[in-house]
Parts: structure tokens; C-alpha cells; sequence
């Protein structure tokens, strides 16, 4: 796990909402055990909910999660019936350091 990144509060709020929606999934309590079914698909509408953001914020906020390795595109609007919204996944050092530092 790479810790010399430095995370903005929504950086870290946001990587936490990644988690948290993955762990209410599966069921998941370790890191190692979200990674195995890493279920911390999100888009942006999801993020909105979650932390009541607006889209300019969850937009830059993605792309510099994005930017770091922490959120990966799927490529693919997702399976829940949204046809324009691409899903997201937490990476395996985002779990890492929201179990490890970010809890």
C-alpha cells in the first residue's frame, strides 16, 4: 500500500462511501475479504446521494480519485438502469487505506 498519497477530507469521504457501499454488500468486515467480491460499484448518482454533493464536486473529486489509481472506470454504464452513468470501483489500496488509516 502506497500511504504518501495525501487525500483531501472529500477525497477520503468519498473513498470511504466507495467502501461502505461494497462492505453493505457483501457483508465484508476485512480488506482482504472486499477485495475478493469488491462489490464498491458507485456513479456519480450514487455519490450524490450518499454525501449530498453537488455534480461539479462529485465530477472533480472523481477525477482526482481517478487521477491517483483509488476509483477505476469501469467503462460501462451500469447494470442498475442507468444507461449514461459509468460505474466506479474502489481500487484494492483505496480498501487498503480506508481499513488501515482512513476508519
Amino acid at each position: 500500500m502506497n500511504t504518501n498519497h495525501f487525500y483531501t477530507d472529500n477525497e477520503a469521504k468519498m473513498i470511504s462511501a466507495f467502501v461502505e457501499a461494497g462492505m453493505d454488500c457483501t457483508g465484508a468486515n476485512t480488506a482482504e475479504a472486499l477485495k475478493d467480491d469488491n462489490m464498491t460499484w458507485m456513479n456519480a448518482d450514487d455519490l450524490a446521494d450518499v454525501l449530498g454533493w453537488n455534480k461539479q464536486t462529485i465530477g472533480g473529486v472523481m477525477s482526482s480519485l481517478a487521477g491517483k489509481g483509488l476509483i477505476v472506470d469501469s467503462g460501462e454504464p451500469g447494470p442498475r438502469g442507468c444507461t449514461y452513468l459509468h460505474d466506479f470501483f474502489a481500487s484494492d489500496e483505496a480498501i487498503d487505506w480506508c481499513f488501515g488509516e482512513g476508519k
